[in-house]
């Protein structure tokens, strides 16, 4: 499923940056989803069942991983805040990079690490 949603952003880089810029947000919505699923097409977010293949873990979270549902218990956090990561994706666009440079760009930076809910509340404190 990862990339199908790969395959769906670069498509959706062949259109007028204008028009990408337009519908940001859901353009970014559509670049988080690529975080949602694991490499057989399950729904991996906060599920433990299919999220240890497909996600990081702090040392702290690592022995929930397997935890069927994480509400509550664990926080998925992006590694690099999605609203970067489209922004960046946008620039490339507009500077002509080519798309096996944008996706190469894409996979690696929509990643998703899990943390206990307690790193999470240290993260905000920050």
């Amino acid at each position: 499923m990862r990339d199908t949603y790969h395959d769906n952003a670069i498509h959706l880089a062949s259109v007028e940056i204008d028009d990408l810029e337009v519908t940001y947000r859901h353009t970014k919505q559509s670049l988080r989803g690529v975080t949602d699923y694991d490499k057989d097409g399950n729904y991996a977010w906060n599920d433990g069942r299919y999220a240890p293949s497909s996600y990081r873990y702090s040392s702290k979270a690592w022995p929930h991983r397997h935890t069927r549902k994480y509400s509550g218990l664990l926080h998925g956090e992006h590694i690099v805040p999605i609203h970067m990561v489209t922004k960046k994706w946008f620039d490339m666009i507009r500077d002509g990079y080519s798309k096996k440079a944008q996706r190469e760009f894409l996979d690696l930076h929509l990643e998703v690490i899990w943390i206990t809910i307690d790193e999470m509340k240290k993260l905000n404190q920050a």
